[in-house]
């Protein structure tokens, strides 16, 4: 798995191009609190579904069974 397959831009993260000081300066200062808190909770519902254990353990058990 990369980076551009774990974060969604804009949605649960911020997408920047590499060795652009630039880019990363409009990134870091577009966060404010509205999209931060967007942004926070959407990535904490993405890894939770996809990298927590229990959750990762239901689906290979379903995907085994089915």
């Amino acid at each position: 798995m990369s980076i551009p397959e774990i974060i969604k831009h804009n949605y649960n993260g911020l997408l920047i191009n590499i060795k652009d000081i630039a880019d990363l300066k409009k990134a870091i200062l577009s966060i404010d609190k509205h999209n931060y808190r967007e942004l926070s909770t959407n990535a904490h519902s993405f890894f939770k579904n996809h990298f927590d254990s229990e959750a990762v353990n239901k689906r290979i058990v379903n995907t085994l069974y089915s």
